[in-house]
């Protein structure tokens, strides 16, 4: 929402200053144009360094030396590398549209040795020459976050970083703010993610020395945030640097407290109370992973602290705590494959009875689905791993950062935006009907239609699409009822709260975007667009589960801890992250502030952007930096208690071959030759047993012993009629018997209905009733699918209700497993108890409630129907 209305301001900002930068062969706004949200991103970290523009067309303090970088620092690093012939071909063309001129930028090919001109030129910034280009990009800088601020206190709209530069600001300038804002003692905690400017607010806060600060600089993990570990890493000479800067500025001394290095005491917290030794000992190996073969990594200080684990040294039950513990290394045959073995592994944890997790009294217990922590370096890994759990009944709660917009949900409210808005947009018309599941070639017939004398594609598309976009165009000038009847229509969100909570998403994402404009149909599409092509990302958590695993992010399991946790993804280029040109801005105290791209202007006058040379060669002296994703891999491993898995795919990043050393047991779904090493005429790779099995997908009748004709009845048929009317009696709001009759009309051959509306009647205070609601029971090495045809949610319990149409119990034994299947499904999912009754209601007065069954009675008949299907094959 911060850079949405950047994105606005910044719009009125070029149409009122944009004609003063574009002059003598270059246009900034223009290289600036499709990048807006990463002026507002550079703009966020200058803040987060103290750089803070003035009123009189300066900056604060020191911020332009800061701006600028050290220029000679920077020739020097271009002159050794032109001088070791490690500059390389840049002469690429960028733009194909200026295939001719485009190399008036760019340097002849075939010249690898920079003259000194050209190293000017790349240190100090030079635009075709220009030697004024970065003093007016400077200064454009300047304009914007100038007016950003008067645009933001004007419309009061204030942010953290806004906060924070003011508070600076005032602290800096004001004694009389400096001495009503003082304290004598400071304690400042998870010191490794603040900044410099926030450090320096410390500092002028205290009346005294005594600033305690508390922190792990390997749990440093917001460097995008423009947070710096040096602040804790460095804190002793840091403080001093920035005291003495501090008491010397040109507002007199602003610290009232000594903070020399001599005066400062380090106490190293060395205990460790949640994880196992050789959970911990894994986990410090990552601080020492090099990113490439090349690497040689020097940790800064060489600081780091060990720790002791005391589960195993002071605990009365520490012999347990080294008994059930372990570390294993996977790699998997492809993405796929990788989130089917880790749901494997899933399974393993809790149904094996391998594993064991000990309570604070020595308890051993089996672990459940909520003592598992799934992490992944990216969303887009965390959803494809919690599609498939769900795919197989496995209880699985998603966290993290999503791109809602480019989501299927957001695709289908923009199809349907399309067809509302204009009936003749194919686009939007073709999306709907692949939504629908019509092939191909019906569609293409139906299009083929539409374009016949006096027809429309309201005229051939299915009537029930096209009544429904006549009622959803009735609600175009109400754009909330619009897209929650979308969602209506389609049952988004009934049974599944993933979907629930995008769709909840995207309304607020869209109304919070046109707070203070009119929000129409074609704007809600150009947004919806937009978003598609950023992509941007937004917060979304599924409804926790107590007890499912937990899958996030790696950056969102900070400061939390499971039993056991999985570390996916760890694969070449994703872990550690190849480093990106992400943006047009960069800001570095040593290169200053530089603009990836520059505006060039043909001899005709046509302009156009592309990439600066001068940056290609740059970038070449910039070393790639892994520390931070070393910190992150850290920080993933250590949230593990007792037992961790480290996966990757068949090409692993080099930290995940320094961390398994070896010890990687491969996961092939079958043995392949081009696997087989040189040596030998048998393949290697090892199988086990219990993981050879792929899990089965089986319905709840085939489990069950039902004969037909044994509960005689009326038949098929007249059962599915009795369910459908049951079905709309209970999304009906009046649950009371007398409202039966209100169906008798048009199911007035259907006896049973009496029968049902006093089942409903008993329901009635539920807080939530669903119908046809499917359900999985996974057992050990299959997953039981089914169909519930009523529950019910109250505060203090659950009621799942079958309905049969027999009219004798003969098959009563087989309904107990279905309904066992129910209830144990539903257990799984719930801390209240659950009640499940078999309603005959073609027999007065007859509902029974049903003893569950237990898992291994289930598990029994499991293994006796694949016995069987085995026998078969």
């Amino acid at each position: 929402l911060n850079k949405r209305y950047f994105e606005k301001f910044y719009a009125n900002f070029t149409e009122k200053h944009g004609h003063h930068y574009r002059k003598d062969g270059y246009d900034i706004p223009m290289m600036v144009a499709e990048n807006v949200g990463e002026l507002y991103d550079l703009i966020i970290r200058l803040m987060s360094f103290g750089i803070i523009p003035q009123a009189d067309y300066t900056w604060f303090g020191d911020s332009e030396k800061k701006l600028r970088g050290d220029t000679d620092e920077v020739a020097n690093r271009v002159r050794a590398l032109s001088e070791n012939d490690k500059i390389g071909k840049i002469d690429k063309d960028y733009a194909s549209d200026f295939p001719q001129w485009i190399r008036i930028s760019r340097r002849p090919k075939g010249m690898y040795k920079l003259t000194e001109k050209e190293i000017e030129s790349i240190a100090k910034d030079f635009c075709n020459g220009n030697e004024r280009y970065r003093d007016d990009l400077i200064y454009f800088i300047w304009h914007v976050y100038y007016e950003y601020i008067r645009s933001s206190v004007r419309d009061n709209r204030l942010t953290f970083s806004l906060v924070k530069i003011f508070s600076f600001a005032i602290l800096l300038t004001s004694e009389f703010a400096r001495k009503h804002n003082s304290v004598d003692y400071l304690v400042v905690d998870e010191f490794q993610d603040t900044d410099e400017l926030q450090l320096k607010i410390c500092l002028m806060l205290l009346d005294t020395n005594n600033l305690c600060v508390v922190g792990d600089w390997k749990q440093g993990i917001y460097g995008f945030r423009n947070a710096s570990v040096d602040n804790i890493l460095s804190f002793k000479e840091r403080a001093e640097e920035y005291a003495k800067e501090l008491a010397t500025s040109d507002y007199g001394n602003c610290v009232r407290g000594s903070f020399k290095q001599n005066l400062c005491k380090e106490v190293k917290m060395d205990l460790n109370y949640r994880s196992t030794d050789a959970i911990l000992t894994e986990a410090f190996k990552a601080m020492e992973a090099p990113g490439t073969k090349s690497e040689i990594v020097q940790n800064k200080k060489d600081s780091i602290t060990t720790l002791t684990a005391m589960n195993e040294t002071t605990n009365e039950h520490r012999d347990l705590y080294h008994k059930y513990t372990g570390t294993e290394y996977w790699t998997s045959d492809d993405r796929e494959s990788e989130y089917s073995d880790l749901v494997d592994k899933v399974t393993e944890y809790v149904h094996s009875g391998e594993y064991k997790i000990i309570g604070k009294d020595g308890k051993l217990d089996n672990p459940t689905f909520g003592d598992i922590g799934v992490l992944f370096f990216s969303y887009k890994s965390c959803k494809g791993f919690y599609d498939e759990a769900r795919n197989r009944g496995i209880p699985v709660f998603l966290q993290g950062d999503f791109e809602i917009m480019a989501s299927p949900i957001a695709k289908l409210v923009l199809a349907w935006l399309r067809f509302v808005n204009n009936p003749k947009d194919t686009r939007g018309a073709v999306a709907l009907l692949l939504h629908e599941n019509y092939s191909m070639a019906e569609i293409d017939h139906i299009l083929s239609e539409s374009r016949e004398d006096g027809k429309s594609l309201t005229d051939t598309m299915p009537p029930y699409l096209v009544r429904e976009r006549e009622f959803l165009e009735s609600k175009r000038k109400r754009p909330n009822e619009l897209l929650t009847s979308i969602f209506a229509f389609h049952r988004i969100g009934i049974d599944d709260e993933l979907d629930a909570n995008i769709a909840q998403s995207i309304i607020n994402i869209i109304t919070s975007s046109y707070e203070d404009t009119l929000m129409t149909v074609p704007g809600i599409i150009r947004f919806i667009e937009d978003e598609i092509k950023k992509p941007n990302k937004y917060p979304l958590d599924a409804v926790l589960n107590r007890n499912a695993v937990t899958v996030q992010t790696m950056h969102k399991s900070k400061g939390l801890e499971y039993p056991i946790v999985i570390v996916g993804g760890i694969n070449e280029r994703n872990m550690p992250k190849t480093k990106k040109d992400e943006g047009i801005f960069i800001f570095d105290e040593t290169y200053g502030l530089r603009c990836k791209m520059e505006c060039i202007t043909s001899n005709s006058g046509m302009k156009g952007v592309v990439r600066s040379w001068r940056y290609d060669i740059l970038k070449k002296t910039m070393a790639t930096d892994y520390y931070e994703s070393r910190r992150l891999l850290f920080v993933s491993m250590s949230r593990a208690k007792q037992y961790m898995l480290v996966a990757s795919r068949p090409k692993p990043s080099q930290f995940f071959e320094f961390l398994a050393n070896g010890k990687t047991l491969r996961r092939p779904h079958e043995c392949k030759g081009e696997n087989k090493p040189d040596d030998t005429d048998e393949c290697e790779c090892p199988t086990i047993d219990h993981y050879e099995r792929r899990r089965t997908n089986l319905a709840v009748h085939d489990i069950m012993d039902y004969r037909e004709g044994d509960g005689g009845g009326k038949g098929k048929l007249y059962g599915t009629k009795v369910h459908e009317m049951a079905e709309q009696m209970a999304h009906d709001k009046d649950h009371s018997i007398q409202n039966g009759i209100r169906f008798q009309r048009e199911y007035k051959d259907v006896a049973e209905i009496d029968q049902v509306a006093k089942v409903l009647e008993g329901v009635k205070d539920a807080v939530r009733i669903e119908t046809e609601y499917e359900c999985a029971l996974p057992v050990e090495q299959a997953t039981i699918r089914g169909t519930i045809d009523l529950i019910a949610f109250f505060n203090d319990r659950i009621e799942i209700h079958d309905y049969k149409t027999d009219d004798n119990k003969r098959n009563i034994d087989s309904y107990i497993t279905q309904l066992s299947v129910y209830g144990l499904a539903a257990q799984q999912k719930s801390d209240v108890p659950v009640k499940c009754f078999i309603d005959f209601v073609s027999i007065p007065e007859l509902s029974v409630e049903v003893k569950l069954l237990s898992m291994e009675e289930i598990q029994k008949k499991v293994d006796a129907y694949l016995e069987e299907s085995a026998k078969v094959e």
